[in-house]
């Protein structure tokens, strides 16, 4: 790879993560607004620890076991079609994908707003579990500002994937509810 890719990778990876930081205080912001009947928001604990969240979102990807991977995988050409890759490249994508799992490990690893993350996960206190889920609706509906379908359709689209415990499906849908109003 051209060391002018590389910047160029590197360029629209750090674009894209300030976007997305970006759109999840508008995503904050809306919460904030929409669910004013909620505990997250009158609870001064539980709402100013997930404006603290927000503040650090995703600030892994900045870490050197995530920035550079997903700048490869997702802004050149080694994440692009790589099934349909050469023989000749076979070792650099391997390595590419290897970097990209690991570094998507990391973050699940530091980002609890990942449900991916939660598996059989203990949280150390009630309320942690929840201050999670808010931000995790708040990654998904800044993701969806970008790709132009909301939060809620993410959650219908993946539900079945995800192993989250019943209450945090009602949670969920308590905050879909709000934030069409």
């Amino acid at each position: 790879m051209k060391i002018t890719d590389r910047l160029d990778a590197i360029k629209k990876h750090c674009a894209y993560v300030q976007e997305h930081i970006e759109n999840v205080h508008v995503a904050w912001s809306i919460l904030k607004e929409r669910c004013g009947d909620m505990r997250f928001i009158y609870d001064d604990y539980v709402f100013f620890t997930i404006a603290e969240m927000i503040e650090s979102h995703d600030a892994s990807k900045l870490s050197a076991a995530e920035f550079v991977p997903y700048a490869d995988w997702f802004f050149s050409d080694f994440g692009k079609e790589w099934e349909s890759m050469d023989v000749e490249n076979y070792g650099a994508h391997r390595v590419a994908i290897a970097s990209f799992d690991e570094a998507w490990e990391h973050h699940k690893a530091n980002n609890l707003h990942h449900w991916q993350s939660w598996g059989s996960r203990d949280f150390y206190n009630p309320y942690e579990a929840e201050m999670h889920c808010v931000c995790m609706v708040c990654d998904w509906m800044a993701m969806g500002m970008k790709f132009g379908d909301t939060a809620e359709d993410y959650y219908s689209a993946n539900k079945d994937k995800m192993t989250l415990p019943p209450w945090a499906d009602q949670f969920l849908q308590e905050i879909f509810k709000a934030v069409e109003r």
